[in-house]
C-alpha cells in the first residue's frame, strides 16, 4: 500500500544552508519515501509512503532532519484529503488573502487547548480566529496595520506553545497542485 502525504516542516528558513529544498528532498528520499516534492520554500513537501501510520513518517522524517542535515524541526503530516478538506470549508468565506486579510492556518497535531470561543478577537494583536477544527486554526489579520505576521506567531506561541505551524490559507491550494 502507498499512501501519498504532505509534510509542512515548523522553522524552516530558506537562507539555511542545511534547510534547502533540494536538501530536504534527498532526506526524505533516504528516510525511504518516494515521489518527492517541495513548495516553495518553506518547508513544504509532497511524496509517497509505504505506510498510512502517520506517526511512524512524523517519526521518520524528524529523524532524517537530524541525522542526514543536522537541524531538528517539528514536523506536522496530513494526507491531501485532509489538505482538501481544510479549502472545503471555505472558512474565510468570500474574503480574499491580502494584506487587508492576511489569511492564516495553524496546524497542531494534538488539540489546542481553545479558552475562548470561536470566532475570537484578539484585539491587541489585530487578529480575528475565524475557524477552528480539532487539530487546526484558522486566523485573518490586517498586516496593513503595521502587526504582521510576527505578532500573530508570537500571540500562537503564547497561547498554544511552538508545538505547531502555520501557513497561508493559498498556500494550501499550491501545495493540492503538487499532490
Amino acid at each position: 500500500m502507498t499512501t501519498r502525504w504532505v509534510a509542512l516542516l515548523r522553522g524552516i528558513a530558506p537562507m539555511n544552508p542545511n534547510q534547502k529544498n533540494a536538501d530536504q528532498r534527498g532526506a526524505c528520499e533516504a528516510a525511504g519515501f518516494t515521489r518527492v516534492a517541495s513548495i516553495q520554500s518553506s518547508g513544504n513537501l509532497v511524496f509517497d509512503a509505504d505506510t498510512d501510520v502517520r506517526d511512524e513518517v512524523t517519526r521518520r522524517l524528524e529523524r532524517a532532519w537530524t541525522e542526514r542535515l543536522g537541524f531538528t524541526s517539528r514536523t506536522f503530516v496530513r494526507t491531501p484529503d485532509e489538505l482538501q478538506s481544510l479549502v472545503d470549508l471555505q472558512p474565510y468565506g468570500e474574503q480574499e488573502h491580502g494584506p487587508a486579510a492576511y489569511q492564516l492556518v495553524t496546524f497542531f497535531d494534538q488539540p489546542p487547548a481553545l479558552d475562548f470561543a470561536v470566532p475570537h478577537e484578539v484585539e491587541s494583536h489585530g487578529l480575528r480566529v475565524v475557524h477552528a477544527t480539532p487539530t487546526e486554526l484558522f486566523t485573518v489579520n490586517d498586516t496593513s496595520l503595521g502587526k504582521g505576521t510576527p505578532s500573530v506567531m508570537a500571540w500562537l506561541q503564547k497561547t498554544f506553545g511552538k508545538d505547531l505551524t502555520s501557513r497561508t490559507f493559498p498556500t494550501l491550494s499550491r501545495i493540492l497542485k503538487k499532490c
